[in-house]
């Protein structure tokens, strides 16, 4: 069963069935969401609903996919975003308004 899995996984239909089956499909799924909605304010609450999770199961899946916590990855959003925004020549100043 292990060599049919591998098989599976490592052939030409691989990348969609790890895409569909993998862990961290729901945690792939919220950061999308959040890239769609960083000028927005998002609660846990928000991104849990979002993919259908308790608050504390989602907060745990969370961590383990990133090993950060939603929080600290939301604000790693948001500097990098500014920071995209100085290296494109804005101001500190005007990065810090536009990404909120």
């Amino acid at each position: 069963m292990r060599e049919l899995c591998y098989a599976v996984l490592m052939g030409e239909a691989g990348a969609a069935a790890r895409r569909a089956f993998g862990v961290g499909n729901e945690i792939a799924g919220t950061i999308e969401y959040l890239s769609n909605h960083l000028n927005k304010q998002v609660t846990i609450d928000d991104m849990a609903d979002h993919v259908g999770m308790s608050r504390a199961v989602f907060h745990r899946r969370f961590k383990e996919a990133t090993t950060m916590s939603p929080i600290q990855f939301v604000k790693l959003m948001w500097l990098n975003n500014a920071a995209m925004k100085i290296a494109e020549g804005k101001t500190v100043s005007e990065a810090a308004w536009d990404v909120g």
